[in-house]
């Protein structure tokens, strides 16, 4: 499958984990139990069911496989329990370093150029010019 055809795929199960933990939440009456709030709670539980029972594997989609199938799982669960907005700020986070990346690579290679062209020319300097 394409890279962005998975990414996809898992902004649409985060859009479904957002989707369950707001009728899940609506179900209760209690928003906290002392300092802890639940919503947060009821979204990690969702997004690790559903990409257990998916089999979502975001890791392996992005070139990371993980040893354990079941570990790949649950971290891709805490990933979209973060919703659509975590999962597109997650995707412009790889965006951006794939992009820099490309940038290094791009300026390695013309400084490589930069100083392959003057040894050449130290070269041409040293044989005053002829070959």
């Amino acid at each position: 499958m394409e890279i962005a055809t998975t990414l996809i795929a898992f902004l649409i199960l985060a859009i479904l984990v957002e989707f369950v933990t707001g009728i899940i939440k609506g179900l209760f009456t209690v928003e906290c139990i002392g300092p802890i709030k639940l919503a947060p709670i009821i979204a990690l539980v969702v997004g690790v069911a559903i990409a257990v029972l998916c089999k979502a594997d975001i890791m392996s989609a992005i070139g990371f496989p993980m040893q354990y199938a079941l570990a790949s799982w649950v971290v891709t669960g805490f990933i979209i329990s973060s919703g659509s907005t975590g999962v597109h700020e997650l995707i412009s986070k790889i965006r951006e370093s794939r992009e820099s990346v490309k940038m290094t690579i791009k300026q390695e290679a013309a400084k490589q150029s930069v100083t392959q062209g003057g040894i050449d020319a130290a070269e041409n300097n040293e044989t005053g010019g002829t070959q």
